[in-house]
C-alpha cells in the first residue's frame, strides 16, 4: 500500500508543458548561408538575459555555427574600438558589422517570464514567451523570425521554474535552427 501512495504522490507532483510556435523563414536567404552569428543582449522582462545567455551557451556547445559571439564578447568589441557599450543595439551593429565578424545578428525579446504558484491539487502555470529574429549583417534582411511560448501545468505542490521552461525552449530553438541549417 505504501508503494501505491508513493507512486500517486510522485505522479501528482510532476508537470507537463504546452507549446506555441509561430514564425517566418526568408526563402531568399537560407540559414545554411549563415556560418557565424552574434547574439544581442535579449530585451524584455526580468529574466531575459538568462534566455540569451542559455541560447549562446547551447549554440556554442552544439557547434551549429562556426562562430557564436555572445553579449559579453560584443561589449568587449565595442570597448576595444572605443565605442560606447551603451550603443549595443541592432542598428549600430549592422552599421559596424565588419567589427563583429558575424554573418547575422540574433536578437531576442522575452515578453513573459512568470513563476507559477504551488497549490494543491493543481499549481498555477509557469510561463515563458520569447520572440527571436535573425538578421543579415550584410544586407539587414530578416532571415528568420520565430515566436516561442511555453506554459507548464504543475500538479500538486509543484510549479515548474520558468528557467526550466527556458532551457527546454532553447533546446527546441537550437533543434529548429539545426533543421533549417541543413536545408539548402
Amino acid at each position: 500500500a505504501r508503494g501505491i501512495v508513493v507512486i500517486l504522490l510522485i505522479g501528482s507532483l510532476g508537470g507537463c508543458w504546452s507549446n506555441v510556435k509561430k514564425g517566418y523563414i526568408n526563402p531568399k536567404y537560407p540559414i545554411s548561408k549563415v556560418s557565424s552569428i552574434a547574439i544581442m543582449p535579449f530585451s524584455g522582462v526580468a529574466g531575459a538575459d538568462i534566455a540569451g545567455d542559455t541560447l549562446a551557451l547551447i549554440l556554442t556547445s552544439k557547434g551549429l555555427f562556426e562562430s557564436v559571439v555572445d553579449r559579453s564578447q560584443l561589449q568587449a568589441i565595442l570597448v576595444e574600438h572605443n565605442l560606447d557599450p551603451k550603443l549595443l543595439d541592432e542598428k549600430t551593429l549592422l552599421q559596424k558589422g565588419n567589427l563583429i565578424n558575424a554573418d547575422a545578428l540574433l536578437t531576442g525579446s522575452v515578453s513573459r517570464f512568470v513563476q507559477g504558484v504551488p497549490s494543491y491539487p493543481v499549481a498555477t502555470q509557469s510561463e515563458v514567451a520569447m520572440s527571436l529574429r535573425l538578421v543579415s549583417t550584410e544586407t539587414g534582411q530578416i532571415i528568420w523570425t520565430q515566436l516561442y511560448s511555453k506554459q507548464s501545468f504543475g500538479r500538486g505542490l509543484m510549479a515548474p521554474n520558468p528557467t526550466d521552461l527556458i532551457i527546454d525552449m532553447v533546446e527546441e530553438i537550437v533543434e529548429d535552427l539545426e533543421e533549417l541549417k541543413q536545408k539548402p
